[in-house]
């Protein structure tokens, strides 16, 4: 038997490297995000600020003395690092994790979570982390955009990862389940090879003693076989779930959620793809500090809801014989999401964990083999793999042809809109392939007057971006490149917009006119 622990998500950004230097300018560090963050709306609590102006460096040793502190005074357990590990071993921000390691004297349980993606700017035409969209210069047509490349290699690469990671499994604090280091994708369906690279890990683990590795996978859209539970990230799944029944509404261009909805959506979740699935809530989430009136909020958030939440997700937890329940985050601040104190909240929301925690920490977990994990999928998720099996063999039909037309049959988009007398062009979607289309745009001087997403900021100063939402200019065509067409169509003002067309009727459109 076992008691619930929480995990708090951990950001290793508040301490100078070279990368960020480099790209956002000398000194720069999460506390810059922060520090010049701005009140984009009346009651918009921005910039946000630590209690006692605490702007701490991760390299001091100090700071990960108070970190432990506060954890063992408001019941938090442990802390899943972010692990930033790139093409051929590049590391970043790796600098506290490895410090940690050798500060053997300060007790902190962690494990590593894996932002297994690259990190990219926002015109970049590949997917991945949209770190600095608020500090993003002007377009340089000569930059590919890409940051730090993600390439998850073939096993030599999976066995020097695995022997980067190998000295922090082995420490005593690395928090590990029926011996088992635990470790987290934060983005498992990116991962190329997923199961014969776990499956590879898993292998050296024994080897070296444990009983192999217990992997967890989050943003989940098909489930790996040698996944052994689902973490359902917050308030990545609520958003998605409020955005389903029209929940948002738009304040001064930032997508707005009540935290009471969001919170209704965590409590009510159920285990995804009947697999074991660990539960988070969080504190809260403002992303304007990185992306400015092109992100999104939560508001209302409070102490007191939080500690409904957690007290539900505990509850939760010990009905499905769950050992850990997460917090996103410990201090994500430059996204609105920390336990750490501010100047406002004090310690409330810490305090706030502390009840819960108290309340439960002697109801105990049973310590039994899970049988969740099983293939008998309820109805609903038959269908949602179905969606996704359409939806990924749609987006590559679209890929092909767009890459077909551009390289079999040059300016035959510029052609198509000039036989058709269309001379304004809206895209929405800026995906991968709404990035795609946007340049071979460009290239053939095509107008495009603005872009649409619900998500993205813009990726060209000379190009507008508007919420789907908002009251759309006038233009001849809308080129709709995301995969939920006919809900798109529904849920847009067309009131300005003389045609709308999918990616797919556009592409065989153009073909056929050649």
């Amino acid at each position: 038997m076992k008691n619930i622990k929480t995990i708090a998500i951990f950001l290793p950004q508040f301490h100078e490297v070279p990368e960020n230097n480099k790209w956002w300018g000398e000194g720069f560090t999460e506390w810059r995000a922060v520090q010049t963050a701005e009140s984009l709306f009346e009651g918009h609590y921005q910039p946000k600020k630590p209690m006692n102006n605490f702007y701490y460096n991760l390299l001091d040793k100090s700071t990960m003395v108070k970190i432990q502190e506060l954890m063992n005074q408001y019941g938090i357990y442990g802390l899943s690092f972010y692990h930033y590990y790139f093409k051929d071993g590049k590391k970043i921000l790796e600098k506290p994790a490895e410090n940690l390691l050798k500060w053997k004297d300060i007790n902190v349980p962690f494990c590593f979570n894996w932002a297994s993606e690259s990190w990219i700017r926002t015109w970049s035409k590949i997917m991945g982390n949209v770190w600095g969209e608020k500090y993003d210069e002007k377009i340089r047509e000569k930059d590919n955009g890409i940051l730090l490349e993600q390439n998850y290699g073939t096993e030599k690469q999976w066995i020097e990862h695995f022997e980067y990671m190998l000295p922090f499994f082995k420490d005593s604090r690395y928090i590990k389940k029926d011996n088992k280091p635990l470790f987290i994708f934060y983005n498992a369906n990116q991962v190329t090879y997923f199961d014969k690279m776990v499956s590879c890990w898993k292998d050296l683990a024994i080897q070296n003693g444990f009983e192999g590795l217990y992997i967890l996978g989050s943003h989940v859209e098909v489930p790996f076989k040698q996944m052994d539970g689902i973490l359902e990230y917050q308030p990545d799944e609520a958003i998605r779930c409020v955005n389903n029944h029209n929940g948002a509404k738009i304040i001064n261009g930032v997508r707005c959620y009540e935290y009471n909805d969001i919170v209704e959506q965590i409590i009510t979740s159920t285990p995804k793809f009947n697999k074991k699935t660990y539960f988070m809530g969080l504190t809260g989430y403002d992303t304007t500090p990185r992306r400015g009136q092109n992100g999104e909020c939560i508001l209302n958030n409070n102490a007191e809801t939080f500690c409904y939440m957690m007290d539900k997700l505990y509850e939760k937890s010990l009905q499905y014989n769950n050992e850990y329940v997460f917090i996103d985050a410990w201090n994500e601040w430059g996204e609105g999401m920390y336990l750490e104190p501010d100047d406002i909240n004090g310690y409330k929301f810490l305090e706030a964990h502390k009840t819960v925690f108290e309340q439960y920490k002697d109801k105990l977990v049973e310590d039994k083999i899970d049988t969740m994990d099983r293939n008998d999928y309820k109805d609903e998720e038959i269908e949602q793999l179905k969606s996704q099996v359409s939806k990924f063999k749609s987006f590559f039909e679209d890929a092909i042809g767009i890459l077909n037309i551009i390289e079999l049959r040059k300016n035959a988009f510029s052609l198509y809109f000039e036989e058709n007398k269309i001379s304004s062009v809206a895209i929405y979607g800026m995906g991968q392939l709404g990035k795609v289309l946007i340049y071979e745009f460009i290239k053939q001087n095509i107008k495009v007057l603005y872009t649409i997403d619900r998500y993205v900021g813009k990726i060209n100063d000379e190009i507008k971006m508007f919420r789907p939402e908002e009251l759309l200019p006038e233009v001849d065509i809308l080129i709709v490149t995301a995969y939920d067409y006919e809900n798109i169509v529904k849920n847009v003002n067309l009131c300005n917009i003389k045609k709308v067309i999918s990616l797919k009727e556009l592409i065989n459109a153009v073909n056929q006119s050649i």
